[in-house]
Order: C-alpha cells, then structure tokens, then sequence
C-alpha cells in the first residue's frame, strides 16, 4: 500500500493468479476492500422500514401477556399485493445492509423473513402490508 497520510488516497498492489476483463477495469477505479465478510442479502438502505409486531412474552410468574416490539423490514411485492418482511440485518455499511435469511434470536416469529428472489421495493409512497399495486 503506496500512501503518504491516513486522509490520502492510496494505490494498493494486488497480487493474483486469475486475470479477466472485468478485474483489469478495476485498475484505475476507486474499489471497496471488504476485510471481513457476512453471508447474507445485500439490501439497500433505501428499502428499510420500521414497523411494529404484536409478540408473546412469558414473565417470572409464568403469565403470558402481548407485547408490542419495533421490527426493521422491507415490503415485498407478493402478486399484486406489498407484504412486509423483516430484516435482520447482520452488517450495516453506508448505503446497503446485509440480512440474514435465517430465523435468528433476533427475529420476531409471526412475521416473515426476506429471503433470497424477494422483489424488495426501494421507493415509494403510503407503504403499508396488504397495500394493492398496479
């Protein structure tokens, strides 16, 4: 790594045993180098919204009450219908997220999770679940 100061750009050599026409483009463009990395979807932050879920909490006396909880997800569009999915996210960058399609601890149960083909909405105005969309 070729630089002078912390706020400098820098020139990164990299070595490879695998050349292709998309990876000789990159020789002069401004590229992300990602040191860790997470499986998972790549969701554009755009797409996020916030909701509420009804959830089934059980206190020390063993007495099962409902409890209203914030949840982070995306609509869907299911046929001609938007759906609301949660999304875990895993990993937080400046414009994208990544959510697990897995049902983590995290996970409120009774709504679904994204999961990988889903039609994720990015824009869109009085977005709500169940909304019908031409």
């Amino acid at each position: 790594i070729n630089q002078y100061s912390n706020e400098d750009k820098a020139v990164v050599i990299l070595e490879c045993n695998f050349m292709n026409p998309a990876l000789a483009k990159i020789r002069n463009e401004a590229i992300e180098i990602q040191l860790n990395t997470y499986e998972g979807l790549k969701v554009s932050k755009k797409a996020l919204h916030d909701s509420t879920a009804q959830i089934q909490v059980v206190d020390s006396d063993n007495k099962e009450t409902t409890k209203e909880t914030k949840i982070q997800g995306v609509y869907v569009k299911y046929g001609n219908q938007l759906i609301f999915k949660q999304a875990v996210i895993i990993y937080s960058g400046e414009d994208y997220v990544i959510c697990s399609e897995e049902v983590t601890d995290n996970a409120v149960v009774n709504v679904p999770n994204i999961m990988l083909y889903d039609e994720v909405v990015i824009e869109g105005d009085d977005l709500f679940d169940g909304k019908l969309i031409d």
